[in-house]
């Protein structure tokens, strides 16, 4: 029935804590673990006693040859008639290196890399265009509903303001009903259309081709040239004197300006530092490094009380790996000593390595346990 659900999914979440946090056996890592070697114990020991059996098996008898297998002697080799099995071989395989060399050089080739692109890029392009006609019909589809809502709901209000009859608890019901329904769905609407605006974006952004990076030139050095020597006469003239040619100089590679550094990377999805999320969303979870134990008050260590228990804490830690907040989930059994609270004073002495969620500090939520024993 309506009026039986829960009103939002923090007291689901809270009412489902305390079914089990508070029983007599909490999901603890030492209760689980418990249970896990019952489970399987009689498993693990059969495992064991087999890798015992096997360790005691003789091998040796499997890795020694076969009595009748003899090499073949030399003698027998070279007296083995002539066979053109191995020519036929070489030339089958000859021919097949043949074939696979023209078919390689034969063969059509594949699409350039500015095709593959291309066609990666439409069926982006498609598949964005599905999604935003899609989207366009629910939010057409949940227009009308809202709008027809919004009707009933007008009408039972102008009935309800003439005064001329009053309204059944019936209709107190529907209207109510009809009010939440509205708002649900013009939360919806407004989801619906945010995320079509992002659609549209994508689409833009997919719109556009990016750049085929030029080829980049390399540059070319001109090669020194080589002196020729000159002709020696034979007459018994002075030889000339040839200026020595002047050295030429080194081309200089041009100088290409080195792109900016990209700008650091934003948050993965808009995450802000000291954001609350539930344990179930985060990547790293609350680690605690220095904790703190309860100090009992002197009622409770003075009491008879022949009592033993665990209470479980709820914290809240933040972003600096502090705790905010602390509740109790399960409380020790004996009310009025004021254990409960001093385990909240001691759970909040805690710290933390805070959890994180794509590399960002982050607030969540996390669980302690603190043993009280009044027996000694």
């Amino acid at each position: 029935r309506p009026e039986e659900r829960y009103s939002s999914a923090v007291d689901f979440k809270r009412d489902l804590e305390k079914l089990l946090y508070g029983g007599a056996y909490a999901p603890t890592t030492f209760n689980l673990a418990l249970f896990m070697d019952r489970l399987y114990r009689q498993e693990i020991e059969d495992e064991d006693r087999e890798l015992q059996r096997e360790k005691t098996l003789d091998v040796t008898p499997y890795y020694r040859p076969a009595k009748g297998a003899s090499a073949p002697t030399p003698a027998a080799v070279a007296a083995a008639p002539g066979s053109r099995v191995g020519l036929y071989v070489a030339i089958g395989v000859i021919v097949v290196l043949a074939g696979a060399v023209g078919y390689l050089l034969t063969r059509p080739k594949g699409p350039s890399e500015e095709e593959t692109r291309r066609q990666v890029q439409a069926m982006v392009m498609e598949e964005l265009a599905k999604r935003e006609e899609a989207l366009r019909q629910e939010l057409e589809r949940s227009r009308q509903e809202t709008e027809a809502l919004k009707q009933q709901l007008a009408d039972i209000q102008k009935k309800a303001a003439t005064g001329a009859q009053k309204l059944t608890p019936e209709e107190q019901k529907r209207l109510e009903e009809a009010q939440r329904l509205l708002a649900q769905r013009e939360e919806e609407q407004r989801r619906k259309e945010a995320e079509l605006a992002r659609v549209q974006q994508e689409k833009a952004r997919a719109a556009v081709a990016p750049p085929v990076a030029a080829p980049t030139a390399v540059p070319t050095v001109a090669p020194t040239p080589t002196p020729v020597p000159g002709e020696v006469a034979a007459a018994p003239s002075p030889i000339p004197t040839v200026a020595p040619s002047p050295t030429p100089e080194p081309t200089k590679a041009p100088v290409v300006a080195q792109a900016p550094a990209p700008a650091p990377a934003a948050p993965a999805g808009g995450v802000q530092e000291n954001q609350f999320f539930d344990p179930s969303e985060v990547d790293t979870l609350p680690e605690k490094i220095l904790d703190a134990k309860p100090e009992l008050p002197l009622a409770a260590t003075r009491a008879r009380v022949n009592q033993k228990a665990t209470v479980i804490v709820k914290v809240v830690v933040n972003a600096r790996g502090v705790v905010e907040d602390a509740e109790i989930l399960r409380g020790f059994p004996v009310a009025g000593l004021g254990i409960d609270e001093a385990c909240i004073a001691a759970a909040k002495k805690h710290r933390f390595r805070p959890a994180t969620k794509g590399g960002v500090r982050v607030k969540s939520t996390a669980t302690l346990t603190f043993y009280v024993d009044l027996t000694k």
